[in-house]
């Protein structure tokens, strides 16, 4: 994406990566969720923790599956505006780079000033607002019909489903497993699955180093 980019290294407090061109500098981090994690709040995306990162830099860029984001009303929408982090999705970044850049891409990082001045309040936290500029603007970047973009995002969404229901036959091919196993048997993976047997270890590890001191 003619980005002159690296790997940070620094594990914690720190974007994943970090770019630059001769006009400005920016901060980025990658985010991938299982399907089957449970709600999401605003600190899993750490849009607030990609503004403090940012520091003297830029701007700032999270990336995220498609299907991890809020549909609707979230606040993280609002949070992404109100401090300048540019949202986009996997989808969007494969597009941006298959198709190739043929207009202005420092328009992507300034698209939460455009959706503030645009939009009221309550429509920056819903997530079809953002989601249709975003798509507007990836579209003006890459000189593409918004109907290509469109194909692309639906492929998306077809192996999401697809591998979606991959886990839902594994996890009910288990449950139907654990059905079939003896008293014994169901107590013994019960007790491996807590590592109880592991935390009493680590306790009985812990008197020992103790009773040295």
């Amino acid at each position: 994406m003619s980005l002159d980019s690296e790997v940070l290294r620094t594990r914690g407090n720190s974007a994943d990566v970090y770019s630059k061109t001769k006009n400005y500098t920016i901060v980025s981090d990658a985010k991938c969720f299982r399907l089957s994690r449970t709600a999401k709040n605003q600190k899993d995306f750490k849009v607030k923790a990609l503004d403090d990162w940012r520091r003297e830099d830029t701007y700032a860029l999270l990336v995220s599956p498609l299907s991890q984001y809020p549909a609707d009303k979230s606040q993280i929408y609002h949070q992404a505006v109100s401090q300048n982090v540019t949202l986009l999705s996997y989808v969007h970044l494969q597009f941006l780079i298959e198709k190739g850049i043929k207009g202005n891409l420092e328009n992507l990082w300034k698209i939460a000033p455009f959706i503030s001045k645009q939009y009221k309040l309550e429509e920056q936290k819903r997530g079809i607002t953002y989601w249709n500029v975003v798509d507007n603007f990836v579209c003006q970047i890459t000189k593409q019909p918004i109907g290509v973009l469109k194909k692309y995002k639906q492929q998306e969404i077809s192996k999401t489903k697809e591998v979606g229901q991959e886990g839902i036959n594994y996890w009910t091919s288990k449950i139907k497993e654990f059905k079939k196993l003896s008293r014994e048997k169901a107590i013994r993976l019960l007790i491996k699955a807590q590592k109880i047997e592991q935390k009493i270890d680590t306790i009985k590890r812990a008197i020992e180093r103790v009773s040295i001191i």
